[in-house]
């Protein structure tokens, strides 16, 4: 079993970055299993950080959140921190980092920022490079995800120069996707989509797949900011089959609102279906954050449609289940219509 655990892990992260979850995730089973049935905390540790991880890809933040939350209890940093040695990064980190992305799905979007402000803070205690740059990178996506867009950018750009100084293409390149997301978000847009493009090539020519239905989405985002609607279209078209291919449906919302506002100006009823299937995703997947983000949307058509009352209604339904996070863009962006729609119907 001590020699067993470490294989097991290595063959997850290969499969995990060439985006064959289905394998992944028999083998992050395996490896839980192997952990439960011994008293090495380090080891259930890495288990559950690997559960979180497979969990979050498939589409499954709230069981995600839970396996990342039993990670961190059990860590011991004096006791688990030289394990980042045999794992190639801090199973603490990976767990704070995976536990950010997983809570914001869920709507609990300040909890988010914590975790990922934790996981950036731990990994800066560690002296190699790959922890660091694992929490720089997932806390540029929370700060992206939670439209901190400075943020974002700023800590995209420490993670492509750790990427770049110590020769790690992983973290350089899906750096330079997240600050391309910055540059377009700033109004760089060309720029920000060839920077992102240029990222997702070189991830693709190392064969690393993780995330893909994500990266693809960021330059159809910049394509459609530049007019290039039919471009934008096909490139979501691409995150969609790899979704199907792979099993990686966290992004699968997005993918359907994008598409609802990418068709806007030419099909106002295809939108409609698409933030519709949006909203049907979310749900099912208990990613109470997508769901606020595609009823905004669709709460914004019916409101140009003059279907006032049934957007307020719609819209106030989801945004009253949140408890926190209301400083946030999504937040704040929802709040906005809603008082719009509330003022229209005095």
């Amino acid at each position: 079993a001590p020699q067993l655990f470490p294989v097991l892990f290595g063959l997850w992260e290969f499969f995990q970055n060439q985006g064959d979850l289905e394998a992944a995730v028999d083998v992050a089973e395996q490896m839980l299993a192997l952990a439960e049935s011994g008293d090495d905390h380090g080891r259930r540790v890495a288990a559950h950080s690997v559960m979180a991880d497979n969990l979050v890809c498939i589409g499954d933040p709230v069981p995600a959140s839970e396996h990342a939350a039993r990670a961190l209890a059990l860590y011991d940093p004096e006791e688990h921190g030289s394990l980042a040695s045999l794992f190639g990064y801090d199973s603490a980190v990976s767990a704070h980092s995976m536990g950010a992305l997983a809570l914001w799905l869920a709507g609990y979007p300040e909890q988010a920022i914590r975790e990922a402000t934790a996981g950036v803070d731990l990994a800066g205690t560690f002296s190699d490079p790959a922890t660091q740059a694992f929490g720089l990178l997932f806390a540029s996506w929370n700060r992206q995800l939670t439209g901190s867009v400075g943020q974002a950018r700023e800590l995209a750009e420490r993670c492509i120069d750790l990427g770049t100084e110590f020769e790690m293409p992983m973290f350089r390149d899906f750096g330079r996707v997240c600050r391309g997301w910055a540059l377009i978000a700033q109004g760089d847009v060309e720029k920000g989509t060839e920077l992102a493009r240029t990222g997702v090539d070189l991830l693709q020519a190392i064969e690393f797949g993780w995330a893909r239905s994500f990266t693809l989405s960021v330059i159809a985002q910049g394509c459609a900011a530049a007019g290039q609607y039919d471009e934008a279209l096909n490139l979501l078209g691409e995150a969609f089959d790899h979704a199907a291919t792979t099993g990686e449906h966290f992004h699968e919302s997005e993918l359907h609102r994008l598409r609802g506002e990418f068709l806007l100006p030419s099909e106002p009823l295809e939108s409609e279906r698409c933030f519709m299937s949006a909203i049907e995703v979310a749900q099912r997947q208990r990613a109470t954050s997508w769901e606020l983000r595609a009823t905004t949307s669709l709460a914004r058509l019916w409101r140009d449609e003059g279907r006032i009352a049934e957007a307020r209604e719609r819209l106030d339904q989801i945004y009253s289940w949140f408890t926190e996070g209301f400083e946030t863009a999504d937040l704040q962006a929802a709040r906005t219509l809603l008082e719009e729609l509330n003022a229209a119907l005095r």
